[in-house]
């Protein structure tokens, strides 16, 4: 199910623009700004660079599933729609009283 609001897209839009940055400007990231020599040591020369486009290439895919509102970053907090309304239209479980027969939200009786 997709949550799809102005918001993600936005959210995903700027992250995908960041992924790319990253995997586009990967070698001067790792030579100039935060050289990974744990990774140059452990994989060898070259993998610090092809960390930081792994990365990148990971904000990206991460980006794109927030701006189709498969993963949603603001759930309620712009007006979304909740998908577990009780009967009554509030968002808490609704349950059946055990006298009388009526209907009452579970949370704060």
């Amino acid at each position: 199910m997709s949550n799809f609001s102005f918001p993600n897209l936005i959210v995903g839009i700027i992250g995908v623009i960041l992924g790319g940055w990253v995997v586009k400007e990967s070698y001067y990231i790792n030579h100039h700004i935060l050289f990974l020599g744990w990774a140059e040591n452990k994989w060898g020369p070259g993998a610090g660079t092809t960390f930081y486009r792994l990365v990148g290439a990971g904000v990206c895919v991460f980006a794109v599933f927030v701006m189709l509102g498969y993963i949603d970053m603001f759930g309620m907090a712009f007006g979304g729609s909740s998908s577990s309304s009780g009967q009554n239209g509030s968002a808490a479980p609704v349950f059946q009283g055990g006298g009388g027969g009526t209907v009452r939200n579970r949370i704060a009786d």
